[in-house]
């Protein structure tokens, strides 16, 4: 789970992998914030799989923006 806190305003949940699959199968595997803080990068794996899906999050709106697919393996120093 990613947490965000923007200035004066209190902390909110700003990625949950749960919300993806319910089953709680799903991990949050690497995460890396932009330089601006805008967009968020990270990966997700599902039922053990070993290709994670790599994703970009609008960090504002809390949605996903993009789906890049599946990178071939974790990319700890990606940052978007």
């Amino acid at each position: 789970m990613v947490n965000v806190a923007d200035g004066a305003q209190p902390g909110r949940v700003l990625l949950d992998p749960v919300t993806f699959c319910f089953s709680g199968s799903t991990a949050l595997e690497v995460w890396r914030p932009s330089w601006s803080g805008r967009l968020l990068s990270f990966q997700l794996s599902s039922g053990g799989r070993e290709r994670p899906d790599l994703r970009v999050w609008d960090v504002e709106a809390g949605a996903a923006i993009g789906h890049v697919g599946h990178p071939g393996g974790l990319t700890g120093g990606l940052t978007p």
